[in-house]
């Protein structure tokens, strides 16, 4: 299988977390749980973070186009990643090959929110054929 390669970047992500403590109260015979204004803070903030959160997940996309072969040759692998990427995606035809004048759904599934992607061909010759393409606004792609 052919294995195009791009620089790896690596990066990580870290959470710190913090408890605050509560102040307890009790009023005669009823028990009442004072939550001081750090934990309301807390709380508030907290729920900012999911709401940042569902909103990313949100914006994530899953992209259908319509992929059209009339090279004149077969393609044999299309590969494809954010633009920014370090390296290429799984090849997106799986087993399957385009031959030319042929046209089918593809698909790129890799919950990504960006718009800017590179895509390339490989084909039954050898030869391969790179582009940068905008997947928030392509319906389509024809391979000439």
């Amino acid at each position: 299988m052919y294995a195009p390669s791009k620089a790896k970047n690596a990066c990580s992500v870290s959470e710190n977390r913090q408890s605050f403590l509560q102040t307890a109260c009790h009023l005669g015979n009823v028990g009442f749980y004072k939550v001081g204004i750090r934990m309301t803070l807390l709380r508030v903030a907290m729920s900012s973070v999911a709401v940042l959160v569902t909103a990313s997940a949100a914006m994530a996309q899953d992209v259908a186009y319509e992929l059209t072969n009339v090279s004149g040759f077969t393609v044999m692998e299309v590969f494809t990643s954010p633009a920014n990427a370090g390296d290429w995606g799984d090849d997106i035809l799986g087993a399957n090959v385009l031959e030319s004048g042929t046209t089918s759904t593809v698909y790129i599934m890799d919950n990504s929110d960006q718009c800017e992607y590179d895509i390339l061909f490989v084909f039954n010759d050898g030869d391969e054929m790179s582009d940068q393409i905008d997947i928030c606004d392509l319906a389509s792609y024809t391979i000439e």
